[in-house]
């Protein structure tokens, strides 16, 4: 359920969480993982960022904490409202 959230196949998510050592979700009894909101922001993040071209190894050199400031600033940009198109002028000569 967390990679689909994300965007990501499980097996991308498995691979960051043992290669790049950014997430620490918890764990059930039965030994689930429990991912966090912060979680699924960062890996979302994470995702779209190499998607758009950027190299893992350097986002995760960000840290945790960085990556998921990042993330914060990119989601609030994401959902803030386009800015209005303004109205061409008219003018009448």
């Amino acid at each position: 359920a967390a990679a689909e959230r994300a965007g990501i196949t499980p097996h991308q998510l498995r691979l960051w969480e043992r290669r790049f050592d950014l997430l620490s979700p918890d764990r059930t009894d039965g030994g689930y993982r429990l991912y966090s909101d912060d979680d699924i922001l960062v890996l979302a993040y994470i995702s779209r960022q190499s998607a758009d071209g950027a190299v893992i190894t350097e986002l995760a050199a960000r840290g945790r904490m960085g990556l998921l400031g990042d993330a914060r600033k990119w989601a609030a940009r994401r959902a803030a409202p386009a800015p209005a198109a303004t109205a061409p002028k008219v003018t009448r000569d």
